[in-house]
């Protein structure tokens, strides 16, 4: 792309996201449905710290590989304080581990494999650039290459065996897109000899930095062919260029021009570690193992293989009992050693911000050299994603469907179910838009999703929408005036209800098991006089014909579908497939993606690549109530249950009395 036509370009950011592709991507990816065993390296900060937080926040149990003793202890202790106020959360712990000294590595494996049953997913977080002074590890290797690769490397191997047995796993390298830049000698990965290729951009002191990442890139080529048929899938990507601490140690001299530079046009560690979380959280990953990936989707890419077979004879020697290092040093010192750089280096100054600036400039465009792009929309793009879906992005849109409620009825499970879905992305977090959050306005609410291809659905749940009085007014507000709604492709809305009485039974059961609750059951759904008290809001909640009046003054009811939690819960083959044709999907759900758990009690989810149940404050028991007091309940329901059914048109086997 002609640098002028760049410059043309208003905003500053839509300039990074043309050139280098960067689309943000929601903080809101998705929940995992199963506690998954994630450890990631380098997470005591920067993009790994971030995804170690939103990988527990969506229920993983994560450990924090760090060296520093110290900011490890201290990441999880800041984690831990941001997942007091998460629902079901998972758990974060530290582990020392020094990628620079395979005595570190070794250390460190043999602890992980025996404290630790599974492992899941591995992220190989930790990256090193920009080295202004020659450093070698402990065991004499050039230190960015050290850490970046063979540090990993060892690593991803020593906890193989932990991977298969946990199989369906994933091995995740977080490379960089400027691995296109890189050149690998297998003679000359410890750069002990003058580069014969690339001269200029070897005075840029990330030279060894991108050769790393090159070796990532094929090493993760090479991992998903020799593991092929495990269970255990291979991943490499581009985290997009990040303001982190990886460019920490760039020579004093580039500072101030790096800086600058990430302070105006850098993504912060949130959006850095989407695709990091993507790829460690999603049900199923597209595209195939060994793939490239950039902003939750495979990354064109130039199959770069220049490692092949030479990642084996580094296998047998790391293996091996009395390991020496693979190339010979011209200095045996001690780790950290440091010799100066050359003068001839320090006097390509010049040459180097202008090679930087061509970087800036050119980025991804010249490793993706067949992409085509349209300039006349890079502003919009920037904020709404790509509409083609074969050129693999994603972009935001306001949801197809909304789970408008009921609470306590199954909507978790509602969602979860519909998840599984090829073509279906949920939402997170329950976003509470319509009914607290509408001041933020919809540019925020449109934050809040994720980016999804074309072809694909975005459903949002936030059951307490059902029964806030201004929910329906304003969220009939928005398919008048935002989105893409119309008659054709109206906003689909789920409800999902249950036997009332069952329903306000497991409201208390919940309530009591997250507040201090000395009132009986009885006490709070009876008045002083004996009578069903309708001040008690989970008493107002079942009373479903209530709230669903206010709905179809604004809603068509070919527009509701609504779902038996009854039968959800009994039979989740029928519901799920009847809320599959509301909601227009290709036929994909079979009695195979469910299994159901005799512990829990009902039935839990699987796809082709993972089996999950609803966390642990799903299915709670519930506390025994008198029957005299269901019978009560069961009576006073009985006229708004009625009521309900003509509402619907629809029949529900509930009790009267």
């Amino acid at each position: 792309m002609p640098i002028a036509q760049l410059l043309q370009i208003q905003n500053h950011k839509s300039v990074v996201a043309h050139i280098f592709g960067y689309i943000a991507v929601s903080s809101t990816l998705c929940r995992i449905g199963i506690q998954r065993h994630v450890l990631v390296t380098h997470s005591s900060q920067g993009i790994g710290k971030q995804t170690a937080l939103q990988l527990a926040q969506r229920g993983a149990r994560v450990i924090l590989a760090c060296r520093s003793r110290e900011r490890g202890e201290a990441a999880v202790g800041e984690i831990s304080e941001k997942l007091r106020n998460v629902e079901d959360p998972g758990c974060v712990l530290f582990r020392q581990l020094d990628l620079a000294s395979f005595k570190s590595i070794r250390q460190f494996a043999e602890q992980i494999l025996s404290t630790e049953k599974q492992l899941h997913v591995l992220i190989n977080n930790a990256g090193l650039a920009g080295l202004n002074e020659r450093m070698k590890t402990e065991d004499g290797l050039e230190y960015e290459m050290g850490v970046n690769y063979f540090g990993h490397f060892y690593l991803t191997e020593l906890l193989m065996d932990l991977l298969k047995k946990s199989a369906p796993s994933r091995i995740i390298n977080v490379s960089s897109s400027w691995h296109w830049g890189g050149t690998l000698d297998p003679q000359n990965l410890n750069c002990e000899k003058h580069f014969q290729r690339d001269v200029l951009l070897s005075v840029f002191p990330v030279k060894q930095y991108v050769n790393s990442k090159l070796a990532q890139v094929s090493h993760t080529r090479q991992l998903a062919r020799r593991l092929e048929g495990t269970g255990v899938s291979c991943y490499s990507l581009h985290p997009g260029w990040v303001a982190s601490d990886a460019f920490r140690h760039v020579i004093w001299i580039f500072q101030p021009f790096v800086l600058t530079v990430t302070k105006l046009l850098a993504w912060n560690t949130d959006e850095g570690a989407q695709t990091s979380i993507f790829l460690a959280a999603v049900d199923k990953v597209p595209g195939k193992s060994g793939d490239f990936f950039f902003n939750c989707a495979v990354s064109c890419d130039d199959g770069y293989d220049g490692l092949k077979g030479f990642n084996q004879r580094i296998l047998e020697e790391l293996m091996s009992e009395g390991y020496q290092p693979l190339f010979n040093a011209t200095s045996s010192e001690s780790n950290r050693n440091k010799t100066r750089s050359s003068v001839w280096r320090k006097a390509g100054i010049a040459v180097t911000i202008a090679i930087v600036c061509v970087v800036v400039f050119a980025g991804y465009n010249l490793s993706c050299p067949n992409q085509k792009w349209d300039l006349n929309a890079i502003s919009e793009r920037f904020r709404f994603g790509y509409e083609d879906e074969d050129d693999g992005f994603r972009a935001r849109r306001f949801p197809d469907a909304i789970i408008i409620g009921v609470r306590k009825g199954g909507t978790r499970a509602l969602l979860e179910m519909l998840n599984l879905h090829p073509k279906v992305r949920k939402v997170g977090p329950e976003v509470h838009f319509f009914d607290h959050h509408y001041e933020r306005g919809y540019d925020w609410y449109l934050s809040q999703m994720p980016q999804i291809l074309k072809s694909e659905i975005c459903i949002e749940k936030t059951p307490a929408y059902f029964v806030t009085p201004s929910s329906p007014e304003l969220i009939y507000h928005m398919t008048r005036t935002k989105g893409n709604y119309s008659e054709a492709n109206p906003l689909k809305l789920l409800l999902i209800v249950r036997d009332p009485v069952e329903r306000l039974i497991s409201d208390y059961s919940q309530r009591i098991s997250t507040h201090p609750e000395h009132r009986t059951f009885e006490e709070l759904v009876f008045d002083e006089n004996g009578l069903v008290n309708e001040a008690y809001k989970a008493v107002r909640i079942s009373l479903y014909a209530k709230h669903f009046r206010r709905w179809l003054e604004y809603f068509n009811r070919s527009h509701i579908h609504i779902v038996d939690g009854d039968l959800l819960i009994t039979d989740p083959l029928s519901e799920i497939r009847k809320a599959e044709r509301f909601l227009k999907l290709t036929p994909y759900f079979n009695h195979r993606n469910f299994f159901f758990n005799d512990t829990k009690g009902f039935y839990c989810l699987q796809n082709e690549v993972s089996r999950k149940c609803l966390a642990r404050s799903k299915g709670r028991k519930h506390p025994k109530v008198d029957p005299f007091t269901i019978t009560k309940l069961r009576r006073y329901f009985s006229k708004w249950n009625h009521e309900f059914e003509d509402l619907t048109d629809l029949r529900f086997d509930w009790p009267d009395n």
